[in-house]
């Protein structure tokens, strides 16, 4: 323990460091292995873009949209306060609070599915 801060854990700080090299690592080879596997350029952390038949999001797709839509976040939240589930990586209940979300679609994710309608 610190003296100079109460509470303060120096093993547990130096776990916690290790533990999120060791997630970053992770996710920049799945991201390298990703993209290799789609015939795109390597990056540890792609930017966010959209290309004729990759799009690469800053994040995961949930925290874009809660960054990005709050009305689907707001979608979300009702339909689990109606169903008394949680929504986490359910596809069925995500589409739902798709179809049912109100406010502008994000313009980033317009552009996805335009592309994927003209492969």
């Amino acid at each position: 323990m610190s003296s100079s801060a109460p509470g303060y854990d120096e093993t547990h700080l130096k776990c916690s460091r290790s533990a999120a090299r060791a997630s970053r690592t992770k996710y920049s080879t799945e991201n390298r292995r990703l993209l290799k596997y789609l015939g795109q350029s390597e990056a540890d952390f792609p930017p966010e873009q959209v290309g004729d038949r990759v799009a690469a999001l800053s994040d995961h797709l949930e925290s874009y949209l809660e960054s990005n839509w709050t009305e689907w976040v707001t979608s979300c939240a009702a339909i689990e306060a109606e169903t008394e589930i949680q929504l986490g990586k359910n596809q069925y209940a995500y589409r739902t609070a798709t179809l049912e979300a109100e406010g502008t679609v994000p313009a980033v994710l317009n552009e996805i599915l335009k592309k994927a309608e003209e492969m």
